[in-house]
């Protein structure tokens, strides 16, 4: 733990602070920020979500643009309420074929996606009529894990009144 608090000390000291700088560009994981001070630097970020390095990639910026006008820049609404758009099911369908699997659920993010696994790992914590929960799940997770597991993690199996699951979180 003190090797993480040193690092974060560090961080501040740096003045790369994400919630004191502004980005003005990025090119995969290359960032130009603008300190407070007003300092222009080109840093190289590991904290981002283009695992893939596609977000600048011509193509995909393409696409993105083709989705938005054909469907605009929201579905507006979660898509049990207002119908999901059929780019949702290609995808899922294509992951499918690639992975060799029957099914692919879509999930916006992994704030959304991490609730419905922790909840399937704990033996469904929502009640199915007919099913009978047999087996206690553990479930041991690092403090450092990113938030959504850890969110994920407490408000899944007996925090919902499940009693098939005990949840722990080790760190």
């Amino acid at each position: 733990m003190q090797v993480v608090q040193e690092y974060v000390q560090r961080w501040y000291e740096s003045g790369l602070d994400p919630d004191e700088y502004i980005v003005h560009g990025r090119q995969g994981n290359r960032v130009d920020i603008e300190t407070p001070s007003g300092e222009r630097r080109n840093v190289l970020t590991f904290c981002t979500n283009d695992v893939l390095g596609l977000t600048q990639h011509g193509a995909v910026k393409q696409a993105a643009i083709d989705a938005i006008l054909a469907f605009g820049t929201s579905n507006s609404s979660t898509s049990v309420l207002s119908g999901r758009i059929g780019l949702h099911r290609e995808l899922e369908q294509e992951v499918s074929k690639l992975k060799h699997l029957p099914h692919t659920q879509l999930f916006l993010n992994a704030w959304m996606a991490m609730p419905a696994l922790m909840d399937a790992f704990c033996h469904l914590a929502i009640p199915v009529p007919g099913f009978e929960h047999t087996r206690e799940t553990l479930i041991m997770t690092d403090v450092l894990n990113h938030g959504c597991i850890m969110s994920a993690l407490a408000n899944s199996g007996t925090d919902r009144g499940s009693s098939s699951a005990t949840v722990r979180r080790c760190g």
